[in-house]
């Protein structure tokens, strides 16, 4: 039975930075016409501590916990009636922090898991690169789960790709992602021999750039791009889809200025599938004592 979902509900996708935009646009183009409730409210809300200085940037393991405890915090005075926490570096903080959630909550790291062990079983010829932030590279906990799954060492990699979520939502295909890019390609096909590569897009802010498959392929005879960021919404579907057209409103809460410049960058990204979205991306809430750090 479907637990009751209080009116108006209200979900929090919350990242560092722009990626969740992403994740929230293929929540709310699903529910567009068939919704369980009448009235639907999403904030995305950018989770970056410091101008300059977002989860990567900081200088250990504790410190960022220590920001996660005050952006959860700040969550919790929102009264969600649930928090989706659209990015894989807080979502790796949380597997490895052992951090108490006081509202309901989903990461990206089993819709993620089960989207790259999936693509691992129908490819057995194939190897995987799982691309992330340098705190999601760096934790391995992507391999780490795929191992334990009884898949074998030798066909994953992880490929920090440090500075890139930043780049893409100042230019998604602009010509710094796309030479960031194919430095990857070209450090993968050192790792791998030119077979088939399946690239896990372990960070929600790189669906938005379109070069993937292009640099790899000059490097590999087949190229299958995974990305999580739809998966994390099939899984919390069955909840929340009814015959109801809700009434949907969003914002963008941040405690940092999010540049005009990125704003522009990916509000046509997500307009077709949310036009209350593009139009937040255009109009944030800027509170600097959003949570404090």
């Amino acid at each position: 039975m479907q637990k009751k979902i209080p009116v108006p509900a209200r979900i929090v996708f919350c990242d560092s930075g722009l990626g969740g935009v992403d994740v929230a646009a293929n929540f709310l183009a699903a529910l567009r016409r068939g919704c369980r409730v009448k009235e639907l409210e999403v904030i995305c809300f950018n989770a970056w501590p410091r101008p300059g200085i977002g989860f990567n940037q900081l200088p250990d393991f504790a410190t960022k916990l220590a920001a996660l405890h005050q952006v959860n915090d700040a969550i919790a005075k929102l009264s969600p009636t649930c928090v989706v926490y659209a990015c894989n570096t807080i979502s790796t903080l949380l597997a490895d922090g052992k951090v108490f959630l006081p509202f309901p909550a989903v990461t990206m790291l089993d819709a993620a898991t089960g989207l790259l062990a999936g693509a691992l079983n129908e490819n057995p010829d194939a190897a995987l690169l799982v691309c992330g932030t340098a705190t999601t590279a760096a934790s391995r906990l992507y391999s780490r789960r795929l191992i334990a799954m009884g898949f074998a060492p030798e066909r994953l990699a992880e490929a920090g790709c440090p500075g890139l979520a930043t780049q893409i939502e100042y230019s998604p295909d602009g010509a710094v992602v796309r030479k960031m890019i194919d430095t990857y390609a070209r450090q993968a096909a050192k790792r791998f021999s030119g077979g088939k590569l399946l690239i896990g897009l372990c960070c929600t802010h790189f669906g938005y750039a379109g070069c993937w498959r292009e640099a790899f392929a000059r490097y590999f005879s087949e190229v299958i791009i995974l990305n999580p960021n739809a998966c994390v919404v099939h899984e919390m579907l069955p909840e929340w889809q009814g015959e109801i057209t809700p009434l949907i409103t969003a914002k963008l809460l941040t405690r940092v200025e999010v540049s005009p410049e990125k704003r522009a960058a990916i509000a046509p990204l997500i307009a077709a599938r949310s036009p209350e979205l593009a139009q937040a991306l255009k109009n944030p809430i800027r509170d600097g004592n959003l949570f404090r750090f």
